[in-house]
């Protein structure tokens, strides 16, 4: 926890004490290990693609509900992706949105997600109730061509909740809805298509595709070889790819592959059901350090997209990944992650620019198994309601939509090391009541970190405060509320910034907090990184966050900092190496004086266009190795770019322009 690698949130290496060869090694090094994600899966779906297409672009003038039905692992959702994602489909619709639904859903979260899709919302409009946030829906779709997918419906009162914040207007708007069940097509009056398995001749192309080779075509007694392959997988295509998946690690022998075809047999055996056989073959054949790495992706809500650097993150700090030279574990961790995505055990939602994987998703199917086989490894327990009364003594992880009996000894059981609660806190919500009666408080010895969005249970606040307080192990905590300071009978100090807690060195507030405390005091005495968004201070906060002993890393996000200057006294920041400023709109001026931030590594400013200046004391900081400057104004730009002396060569030889990540409120 000392070097902190180079000061770069979410980085595993130094970016800049590292040489130039070695980052070029490193690169070509993950090149090679990036996984294939095209997505093969889409073979024989031509016929349907332009099935779907038709219904979409053709047809009635009025809103029509399109459904893709059929049973779970033929590729609804590929199929309705491939569509959505069609140039034709683009530029016919003004706007479109695309929500994940499954069996746990909640309609205000639905029309939030339609929201973000569609138009970009105010802080205040965040945190309006369903109604009101349908009604901002509305507004926002009235008169526009619009095409809403709503992705893996199990239930009929979702469209039945939904339907009336859609216009129905004459004007080609589209709604299209994929379900395993035929009665929730029907229910909502939609055009249906029934997605049909796979035909021989695509189960195999299919299948040829996912191994990656054709030299099977060259084998002795093919055509019985492809017959029995055809013949277990039953025109499914998840089972199809992910045998394909298991046989491409295989030995290119014809041996190898039967004897996993002949070891497929044996579980086919255990019941009628031969996705699942093919599944849990799958899950078998994995080596042992992947299982427990597989499983590990049932924790995560159905259906839900997973941020690749959080479930490498999390395998880390769960154990799972081993060391392996002189690799860091988050490098293993990702080698780990593709050979489940080649296994097609987990499969990838979204990419970055340079080809390797942003997010990933489980298939439910597959998150079923992961669940089961938990349990039974005890590994973790799922279940929608948790009673603490009668926990398993030996349960180390329980993740859970909403826990029951709340006045318990068994929080405090020793074995207990993740409580994951799926379920946001929303008006009304009883994962909500759970938070009374100081029941979070109650795992004072065991939370390490905690995650807790107020927004919408402002009543919760003040009792929320006084636990986290008592947690005396967490060690990183995301708090957002709207308001840190207006909570009666709570001064400042203790409310905000909780001093007892001293092993806490990461700290993330987000809602208002007009002025900080002054006294360091006040401040956990371990504190490394503070990220604030939305704060809206009034007052500078870099003479009080500098005299902050140990912080390495500052990020001042949108909002923070609704002032116009900003100062960084002499012997401020002494351990500092990590500066961001991203879209602190007001600021106009930034002083750094001698003697501060001595140890500063990375600068960001980034979307600070009232900014004119470049802060010339930086010119002194002789460790300053990388300066991101995106989005300034012209004239701090061209004074960096254009004044001369030894200096300004230095800041411009270590100066970038990347386009920041978007900020995440929560």
């Amino acid at each position: 926890m000392e070097d902190l690698r180079a000061y770069e949130p979410g980085s595993s290496s130094g970016i800049a004490t590292t040489s130039e060869r070695y980052s070029n090694q490193m690169v070509a090094r993950k090149e090679k290990r990036l996984p294939t994600v095209e997505e093969t899966n889409v073979v024989g779906m031509k016929n349907d693609v332009e099935a779907v297409k038709g219904k979409l672009l053709e047809g009635a003038m009025e809103r029509v509900v399109v459904a893709i039905w059929g049973m779970g692992g033929l590729g609804k959702t590929t199929l309705a992706k491939k569509v959505y994602n069609d140039r034709d489909v683009q530029n016919h619709f003004c706007y479109r949105a695309w929500v994940y639904v499954s069996q746990e859903y909640n309609i205000r979260e639905l029309l939030l997600g339609i929201a973000n899709c569609v138009t970009t919302l105010t802080d205040e409009q965040k945190r309006k109730n369903e109604n009101e946030l349908g009604e901002e829906v509305y507004k926002c779709l009235q008169g526009k061509r619009y095409l809403i997918v709503l992705d893996d419906i199990w239930n009929t009162d979702v469209w039945r909740g939904l339907s009336s914040y859609f216009p129905a207007e004459s004007n080609k708007s589209r709604v299209l809805i994929t379900t395993r069940r035929e009665d929730i097509a029907v229910d909502a009056h939609s055009d249906c298509y029934k997605l049909q398995l796979l035909g021989e001749k695509e189960s195999w192309e299919l299948f040829l595709n996912k191994v990656g080779t054709r030299a099977v075509l060259t084998w002795p007694g093919l055509e019985e070889f492809k017959k029995e392959i055809v013949a277990k997988c039953k025109g499914l295509p998840l089972t199809i790819v992910v045998l394909g998946g298991l046989l491409s690690l295989k030995d290119l022998t014809q041996d190898s592959w039967l004897k996993v075809l002949k070891s497929m047999d044996w579980h086919l055996s255990q019941g009628p059901d031969s996705c699942l056989g093919i599944l849990a073959l799958s899950y078998n054949d994995l080596p042992s350090y992947l299982k427990p790495c597989f499983l590990y992706c049932g924790v995560f809500p159905e259906d839900s997209e997973i941020k690749a650097t959080k479930l490498i993150r999390l395998w880390v700090a769960e154990g799972f990944v081993q060391k392996r030279g002189k690799e860091t574990l988050e490098d293993v961790a990702e080698d780990y992650l593709y050979e489940l995505i080649q296994r097609s055990m987990i499969q990838v939602a979204d990419t970055r620019d340079d080809g390797r994987v942003k997010s990933c998703r489980i298939h439910d199917l597959l998150r079923d198994l992961a669940i089961s086989e938990a349990k039974e490894e005890k590994l973790f327990e799922v279940a929608e309601n948790i009673d603490v009364e009668v926990l398993p003594t030996r349960v180390r992880r329980l993740i859970s939509s909403n826990i029951s009996q709340t006045n318990s000894p068994h929080l405090q059981n020793s074995n207990l090391r993740s409580l994951i609660l799926n379920r946001s806190i929303d008006e009304g919500d009883e994962g909500g009541d759970w938070l009374k009666d100081n029941n979070l408080g109650k795992l004072t010895r065991h939370l390490k970190q905690l995650k807790l969005n107020l927004y919408f249970r402002r009543e919760l606040k003040e009792g929320s405060f006084r636990s986290i307080a008592q947690l005396t192990g967490l060690q990183k905590l995301k708090l957002a509320t709207d308001n840190f300071i207006e909570s009666e009978g709570l001064s400042t100090s203790t409310t905000i910034l909780f001093p007892g807690l001293e092993c806490l060195y990461k700290l993330h507030l987000v809602g208002t907090i007009r002025k900080l405390p002054v006294e360091t005091t006040l401040y956990p005495p371990k504190l490394m990184q503070l990220k604030l968004l939305y704060t809206k201070m009034e007052e500078d906060p870099m003479p009080i966050l500098g005299r902050l002993p140990n912080l390495r890393i500052l990020t001042l996000l949108q909002d923070s900092y609704v002032g116009t200057e900003m100062n960084c006294n002499h012997g401020g920041f002494l351990r500092l190496g990590f500066l961001q400023m991203q879209e602190v709109w007001s600021l106009e001026d930034l002083s750094v004086e001698e003697g501060a931030m001595p140890n500063l590594k990375t600068l960001k400013i980034e979307c600070c266009d009232k900014m004119r200046k470049f802060p010339h004391g930086l010119l002194q900081l002789k460790k300053l190795q990388r300066v991101n400057l995106y989005e300034v104004s012209q004239e701090l730009m061209s004074e960096v770019l254009e004044t001369q002396g030894e200096d300004w060569n230095r800041i411009r030889r270590i100066i970038t322009s990347q386009v920041p990540p978007p900020i995440r409120g929560y």
